[in-house]
């Protein structure tokens, strides 16, 4: 069978599938054609979500390389950049399965396609192919994409690639207001409080940096001297029982049941239980047993009070 009938019977065939048997003979109808034929199906019908589905699976199962770069790789990149959003999606989604298979001059390729799009996902894309190029000429080119674009996901990038010291970040954090760079170094172990106490200080005085951003902190000062994190007691006492707990500190009863008796949250009952445990407080949780009924009124006593609030 030719290509042109191939085509004209899929369309036939797609023109009139209304039953879930005449869907799957349909599926099968394009198992059955060479890939060659299913991707000349494809750029004839880009809208179609069953072929482009089955192209997928095809991709999936390792077809011949050099038929998909000659039939399917080179077209679109030649097409890059592309108007349709949809389209380029999917251009997108069909490089991405087969970047496992590329030279590395091809992901170069790649890359300089999308680098400097003016859609963020483009370069998110451009980003993620960075990471397996080892090529001098990417350092500049990542630099600029920086000064134009600020993308949050490419400092990391950089990072690792020693295009930015933590100094830096730290710089980037403060001229640009980019707290993404604080998480690259919190969640890396690079701030400490000999080095950085100035930042961990502004961060944790922040009305506007998320809790869990702080939390990291808190842990930070913790870890150095437990007293550090004294001034959570009142003000943040589940926090303050959470890292005392975390840190091997262990708390009197009487502070542990006044936390509890002042929760307006049934999320943080199973924070404040663990740390009863890790404190190995086990007459504690007797006694929480005991009046868990109890506790469970105040904290819907608590929950009301404040909806009434607001």
């Amino acid at each position: 069978m030719n290509f042109e009938n191939a085509k004209e019977i899929y369309c036939d065939m797609k023109s009139k599938a209304t039953t879930a048997l005449q869907v799957n003979i349909l599926k099968y109808f394009l198992s059955s054609i060479t890939a060659e034929e299913v991707i000349k199906l494809f750029w004839e019908n880009e809208s179609d979500p069953d072929i482009y589905s089955f192209l997928k699976k095809m991709i999936n199962e390792n077809v011949n390389n050099d038929l998909i770069n000659k039939n399917l790789i080179e077209p679109i990149l030649h097409k890059i950049p592309e108007k349709n959003f949809r389209k380029e999606v999917k251009y997108r989604t069909i490089l991405d399965l087969l970047m496992h298979t590329f030279s590395e001059s091809t992901k170069l390729k790649i890359f300089l396609k999308f680098i400097d799009s003016e859609r963020k996902s483009n370069r998110e894309f451009a980003y993620k192919i960075s990471s397996s190029i080892q090529n001098s000429k990417l350092e500049k080119i990542l630099k600029d994409n920086w000064d134009k674009y600020k993308d949050e996901s490419l400092l990391s990038i950089m990072h690792e690639r020693n295009i930015l010291t933590n100094n830096d970040l730290i710089e980037i954090w403060k001229e640009n207001n980019k707290i993404e760079a604080i998480i690259l170094l919190l969640n890396k172990n690079a701030l400490s409080i000999e080095k950085h106490s100035d930042v961990i200080k502004t961060i944790i005085n922040s009305k506007e940096i998320e809790d869990w951003i702080k939390r990291k902190c808190y842990q930070i000062i913790a870890s150095k001297d437990i007293n550090n994190i004294e001034f959570l007691k009142t003000s943040e006492p589940v926090t303050y029982l959470y890292f005392m707990a975390v840190n091997n500190q262990i708390l009197n009863d009487k502070y542990i049941l006044n936390v509890l008796n002042s929760l307006d949250n049934f999320d943080l009952l199973n924070l404040i239980l663990w740390c009863v445990s890790k404190m190995g407080k086990s007459d504690l949780l007797y006694k929480i047993f005991e009046k868990s009924d109890v506790i469970e009124n105040r904290i819907n006593e608590n929950i009301r009070k404040d909806f009434v609030c607001t």
